[in-house]
């Protein structure tokens, strides 16, 4: 089994810290960024006190909580991690101030649909419109339990029965294979991190060929891995940051955290330059702010940021039964 322990506290407050910063740039467009960028934790769009994280954040610990409590070596029971997706929506569990705000449009009918039949496999809609990064944005835990399970030398293409409990969890909200690739190369990216001695850009081409042959023979599947094509091209990786597409759409955001991995080495860096890209911004810097902080390590996130954090007692009470449970 792998060692995650550490990879796992980098990587929530990773992604928290993102997340936090995103807030107030959401929504606003590049060009209005550049002339105003942002630096530090500020009010949110939905008028959030500083140092707020978001549903990136919430959902991401009720997946930890849920692992942590439920799962085995083998399997991970979807019906907690639903509950404890419900038990955020409508009781502001997971949350930094007893709030719950800025539910994608897919999660919330997933968890309606799921209110009414109990039913975990069938509550994500597989339309081709139901693909923002509702699902991609909560895999970390996912994918790290995954990882954990893995023997020396091994990746997930060696263990299609783990690649299926990741499948099951990410479908939960989402059940467009699109979006489903995008969390296997998510998945497959984290993999290559964990997995290696020292950063090289290579991963994230790897991560796709990895992806490529996970999938193989996944017919489904296998139809929407084109639509990440640009990954694989050099030529991607040279665009301006005013050429990205930095939507909530899945294959946007998940082209703008591997642009970002790619440009940018230090967290600090990485996580402002990701926020004044405009667009869905605590979505895409709490993803790459996450990889970026296993990448780097807990401390290279800046600890006046880490402080500014609201709510740390809910990550940190998180984190310790995750870190207790075994899980990691």
């Amino acid at each position: 089994m792998n060692h995650t322990s550490a990879a796992l506290t980098a990587g929530i407050y990773g992604i928290a810290i993102g997340d936090a910063l995103g807030q107030s740039t959401q929504f606003k467009s590049y060009e209005k960024l550049q002339q105003n960028p942002v630096h530090e934790m500020l009010m949110g769009a939905y008028q959030t006190l500083p140092g707020t994280w978001s549903d990136d954040t919430s959902m991401t610990l009720a997946t930890l909580a849920a692992i942590a409590a439920n799962a085995t070596d083998t399997a991970i029971p979807l019906e907690p991690v639903m509950n404890n997706f419900i038990a955020w929506l409508n009781d502001a569990d997971f949350t930094p101030a007893h709030e719950t705000f800025d539910v994608g449009n897919g999660t919330r009918q997933a968890l309606r649909h799921y209110s009414e039949t109990h039913d975990p496999r069938d509550a994500g809609s597989a339309d081709v419109k139901n693909n923002g990064n509702g699902a991609l944005m909560r895999m970390f835990p996912v994918a790290l339990w995954a990882i954990h399970q893995l023997d020396k030398g091994q990746t997930l293409v060696n263990r299609p029965e783990l690649v299926d409990q990741i499948i099951g969890v990410a479908e939960l909200t989402h059940r467009h294979a699109r979006s489903t690739v995008a969390c296997l190369l998510y998945s497959a990216l984290l993999t290559r991190l964990i997995e290696s001695t020292g950063w090289t850009n290579q991963f994230l081409t790897q991560a796709v060929q990895d992806v490529q042959q996970i999938v193989q023979n996944r017919t489904e599947l296998a139809g929407e891995l084109p639509q990440y094509n640009r990954l694989l091209d050099p030529a991607f990786y040279k665009l301006a940051a005013a050429q990205l597409n930095t939507s909530g759409y899945v294959v946007d955001t998940t082209e703008s955290v591997w642009w970002l991995l790619n440009r940018f080495t230090d967290y600090h860096d990485l996580v402002l330059n990701a926020i004044n890209l405009g667009g869905d911004t605590d979505t895409i810097a709490s993803i790459a702010g996450g990889l970026a902080a296993i990448r780097g390590g807990l401390t290279s996130l800046p600890r006046d940021w880490q402080d500014e954090l609201l709510g740390r007692n809910v990550i940190a009470n998180t984190i310790h039964d995750a870190l207790r449970s075994g899980k990691y």
